[in-house]
């Protein structure tokens, strides 16, 4: 005697299973997007952390600005960056300032903004790895603005970086004034 699944019993199990993923689907799709942006996150540490070694290593005052070709707007991070040597600080690489290395274009549609004092578009390391008075932060926001998925990256003025906590556990980061991160 053959013991089988008859028909109903294997649609049953379909309907089932379609109800068990349609439950688990909103929750991947957020699993993504978290990890889109704990990944441009990082990448962004590391342009960073970069920049600040290389100021220390060579001991030289370096900056690095957001652009592919040259430095671009303080929101255009997404498009890439670039490192180089700036002699007389002023933030633009000029005749005998080396370009040091391109950073390649960022994988998200999302936006990465710069705000820091000073009001810089760019930001400076000098050769003992601090900033100019140049504290700041970068906050990454994802194409739809959904600020549970923002991410900010503190920088001080000892050119030490952390990022910014949920501390009240709303879901949504606080900036390093305490207020939630905007993605407005």
């Amino acid at each position: 005697m053959d013991k089988g699944l008859t028909l109903p019993e294997i649609m049953l199990t379909l309907v089932l299973l379609a109800v068990l993923t349609s439950f688990a689907m909103p929750r991947f799709d957020v699993l993504l997007a978290e990890n889109q942006s704990a990944r441009i996150v990082s990448q962004l540490v590391g342009r960073i952390e970069s920049a600040r070694k290389s100021a220390l290593v060579r001991g030289e005052t370096l900056t690095l600005c957001p652009g592919l070709e040259s430095c671009a707007g303080r929101d255009d991070w997404i498009v890439g960056a670039l490192l180089f040597e700036d002699h007389d600080g002023d933030g633009r690489m000029d005749a005998g300032e080396r370009l040091l290395r391109r950073f390649p274009p960022l994988s998200s549609s999302g936006q990465v903004r710069w705000r820091s004092f000073g009001n810089r578009p760019w930001i400076q390391f000098l050769p003992n790895g601090s900033t100019p008075s140049q504290s700041g932060r970068l906050t990454y926001c994802p194409q739809n603005g959904n600020p549970r998925m923002a991410r900010e990256i503190i920088l001080n003025a000892a050119g030490r970086i952390r990022l910014a906590k949920d501390s009240d556990g709303d879901g949504v980061r606080e900036s390093s004034d305490g207020t939630p991160i905007t993605c407005a």
